[in-house]
């Protein structure tokens, strides 16, 4: 709180003995804010991304407030990775696993220009289907934590490079994944 009083006081908007900012000087406090301090919540990842920034750590009241993940680590993640896949040419991605309504969640967050293939990890697949997948794919992506039968897997080549495994559950795990294989595709 020293530092916000003291940045406002800097740019004329304050006191530190004074409670409220008027209504004619908000939108010029709000700026002084967002120039010098990065608001972020109290998860590792996001503490962790904001130390990048050359600006102030505060603390964010509410998570929603939270300049790195919004309130929704899985939202964060999704824009990482679809940036990640943008710059390193990765436009269709087969991801095997996941339940049913994690599927549904993932087609409808994750769009253009992102194409993706989601695949029930409950049914057997065939070497026929699993080549087709390579073919079309830019990644493949075997969601292990998830709901996923050996049979479903067992078709895909091991040591392609273009296969990952994901261990974890959750969308935000499976989105880092994507974006460390993005990553590291850009630079080779």
């Amino acid at each position: 709180m020293a530092a916000l009083d003291e940045a406002l006081e800097a740019a004329g908007l304050s006191r530190p003995e004074k409670g409220n900012i008027s209504s004619a000087k908000r939108r010029a406090a709000a700026d002084v804010v967002a120039e010098r301090f990065v608001l972020v919540c109290n998860r590792g990842d996001c503490r962790a991304e904001a130390q990048e920034d050359e600006r102030v750590l505060a603390p964010a009241v509410d998570a929603s407030f939270c300049e790195i993940c919004g309130g929704s680590p899985a939202a964060a993640a999704i824009e990482a990775m679809q940036a990640a896949c943008a710059g390193a040419s990765v436009h269709r991605v087969v991801v095997l696993g996941g339940s049913p309504s994690i599927r549904s969640r993932m087609q409808r967050d994750i769009g253009p220009p992102l194409e993706l293939r989601l695949v029930d990890g409950t049914v057997a697949r065939s070497r026929t289907q699993a080549r087709d997948d390579l073919l079309w794919a830019d990644l493949v992506v075997i969601w292990a934590g998830t709901e996923l039968a050996h049979k479903a897997t067992m078709a895909y080549p091991a040591g392609d490079p273009r296969v990952i495994t994901v261990a974890r559950r959750g969308i935000p795990a499976l989105a880092r994944a994507v974006t460390k294989f993005a990553r590291g595709r850009a630079t080779v």
